[in-house]
């Protein structure tokens, strides 16, 4: 969701939570501060329903909840308040909650050159304070690009970055993994259905074809060349068969010569009667 710049009168956390509950649209709560909240372009709509859905398959029936940018989440009583496009809480006190959740182990947003900034900036600094956050998630709705921060054992926020030019010639597809509820599934599942998606996956294809081509001729080139020096090998073993006989052939003569000289020299030693 986007956030409309024009700030409202400032509020206590009481207040506001009072006040949103007869809006007709949704307000996060930072600082003090109200934030009305526009809706999105439909690419980021499509990505976030098809990210909840594949989360609400996976999960069903494992006791967590999958919720949507409709479901509000409190950093902490006093807030800020924000509205993620899509949360995952496994947390019991979680379970009949109301009004909003407050312990998700996963929080992913969608994010455009609009958002961009305030979801890589304020809002994970606001998320990070969130004791049971094990995964942040931020989408591209404008290319095929998937950032999994997530926080390691020694506390530490690790980034692992999936993107199109990732994509390889392995035999599967490029998956993006999500630890925190031990789901994966294919990037491109993430992107069905927008506009631009066919032209990524094309571009992929092209590429993979392009590779295969090359690797293809490299091997043409390999067995060309085995050939040729199998060719040489046998060539070379033939002359050399032909030499160990003419090799054969004059050592045949040379002990013919020297049996025939010593034969000689002994005659002309004997003594004469």
């Amino acid at each position: 969701m986007v956030a409309i710049s024009d700030r409202l009168p400032e509020m206590s956390p009481q207040e506001y939570l009072e006040w949103e509950e007869q809006q007709p649209i949704k307000h996060e709560y930072v600082n003090g501060y109200v934030y009305a909240m526009a809706g999105g372009t439909i690419p980021h709509n499509i990505i976030a329903v098809n990210l909840t859905n594949a989360l609400k398959n996976h999960l069903k029936g494992k006791g967590c909840l999958v919720l949507s940018a409709d479901a509000k989440l409190g950093i902490s009583e006093q807030g800020p308040f924000h509205y993620p496009d899509v949360m995952v809480t496994c947390d019991e006190r979680d379970r009949k909650a109301i009004k909003m959740v407050r312990y998700p182990c996963l929080i992913v947003e969608v994010f455009s050159p609009s958002t961009e900034a305030r979801d890589r900036g304020d809002k994970f600094t606001h998320y990070r304070r969130i004791s049971t956050l094990k995964e942040y998630v931020l989408i591209s709705a404008d290319s095929l690009s998937v950032e999994c921060y997530r926080l390691n054992d020694r506390g530490k926020w690790e980034l692992t970055h999936y993107s199109l030019e990732e994509s390889t010639l392995s035999e599967t597809e490029l998956e993006i993994n999500l630890t925190s509820v031990d789901f994966s599934c294919p990037i491109s599942q993430l992107y069905e259905n927008t506009e631009w998606r066919n032209a990524a996956v094309d571009r992929v294809t092209a590429e993979r074809e392009r590779q295969m081509a090359a690797r293809a001729v490299a091997m043409e080139n390999l067995n060309r060349n085995v050939e040729r020096a199998a060719r040489t090998a046998e060539a070379a073993g033939l002359e050399l068969e032909k030499s160990m006989r003419k090799a054969e052939v004059d050592r045949a003569e040379i002990d013919r010569i020297v049996e025939y000289l010593m034969g000689k020299n002994s005659n002309s030693g004997s003594p004469t009667s």
